[in-house]
């Protein structure tokens, strides 16, 4: 039986909301995306994150879990100091 081992998404760096949504959700931040978007003819990166099932780690060593599950600590705290739109 065959599982999916990971999902990914991609969202644009300025939406805070979905940000927040995903990593409460459990998704990681892989890597940021220059010019991933067009809108208007105005380019804006994006942000890929991915979720692991399955034991799967995807890319992750040891290291980068835990240096990701910092990050998310700190990211965290600084939405709290964020208000909300």
């Amino acid at each position: 039986r065959e599982e999916c081992g990971a999902l990914y998404l991609h969202v644009i760096t300025y939406n805070l909301g979905a940000i927040r949504l995903y990593e409460r959700m459990g998704f990681a931040r892989v890597k940021e995306i220059k010019d991933y978007y067009t809108i208007n003819s105005v380019n804006y990166d994006c942000f890929l994150y991915a979720r692991y099932f399955h034991g799967n780690r995807g890319h992750k060593t040891t290291f980068g879990v835990l240096y990701d599950l910092a990050s998310s600590i700190v990211r965290k705290l600084s939405y709290a100091l964020i208000p909300a739109e």
